[in-house]
């Protein structure tokens, strides 16, 4: 896809992944909607990225994906302020396994949710242009994981979520493109606040030192290593079914390179 003159929703947009792929997106000429439950987090970063893009290329609406109607909310405001949606992106994420419920409800439900109203608005027949769908899944949906229990299921979700809709001719047909990016151990709050062991991080995950243990043998990306590898699969041609795993030492490497089309 050519990104110029695009409009994209992102959510989980405040910092870390979401902050740096709205950034990529606008530096490419995009709109840009992006959605966070942190308030003063997201006002800030749509200072900053108004500030070198302007105030007409990016908005900030507060939202919790946990919440249907916020959600509903801000394609409602994305629309009204941008007309069109071509790019979204499904960003949020916890990770908290003592409160598995709610990071079911967040990295698994809410995923669903924003990728089914993004199906809806980008239909041709309801006034759309088709488009991509980016769902951020992580290493931890392709592996399993003994401390993140409730967070590897939720990535695994994703995983098959995206990868069985990108299967679907109806979606094909509307010019609709699903793709997964898969994201190892990257310089995020969530990973540096348990490795320097922030008041409350490590009681989200089981045994934070083997988690730690294993973050020092993969190494850590940076947030620019995952940002690269999703603005390649947003401008790919054709990514649909594509499963993009990012790490450290092997860089970007696609799974499944078998395409999941019908």
């Amino acid at each position: 896809m050519k990104v110029l003159g695009k409009v994209a929703v992102i959510t989980g947009g405040a910092r870390g992944f979401g902050k740096a792929f709205s950034e990529a997106l606008l530096k490419r000429g995009a709109k840009v909607c992006f959605a966070d439950i942190d308030v003063s987090g997201g006002q800030q970063s749509q200072r900053e990225l108004a500030a070198k893009f302007g105030e007409t290329s990016v908005h900030f609406v507060k939202c919790d994906v946990a919440k249907e109607e916020e959600f509903r909310d801000l394609f409602r405001e994305c629309l009204s302020k941008f007309k069109k949606i071509n790019i979204m992106v499904n960003n949020a994420g916890i990770l908290d396994e003592a409160g598995w419920e709610k990071c079911i409800d967040v990295n698994m439900t809410a995923m669903m949710r924003g990728t089914y109203l993004a199906l809806e608005k980008m239909n041709p027949e309801n006034g759309g242009e088709g488009g991509t769908i980016i769902n951020v899944s992580s290493f931890a949906g392709l592996y399993p994981a003994h401390f993140l229990p409730a967070y590897v299921a939720t990535k695994h979700g994703i995983l098959g979520f995206t990868r069985s809709l990108a299967m679907d001719p109806l979606y094909q047909s509307q010019g609709i493109q699903l793709a997964t990016l898969c994201p190892a151990f990257a310089s995020t709050n969530m990973v540096t606040d348990i490795i320097q062991g922030e008041a409350g991080s490590r009681q989200k995950i089981l045994y934070p030192d083997v988690a730690i243990k294993i973050t020092e043998n993969m190494g850590i990306c940076s947030v620019a290593d995952i940002t690269d590898g999703f603005i390649e699969l947003v401008e790919k041609e054709n990514c649909n079914g594509d499963v993009l795993l990012i790490d450290k030492k092997n860089g970007k490497q696609y799974q499944f390179v078998n395409k999941t089309t019908s």
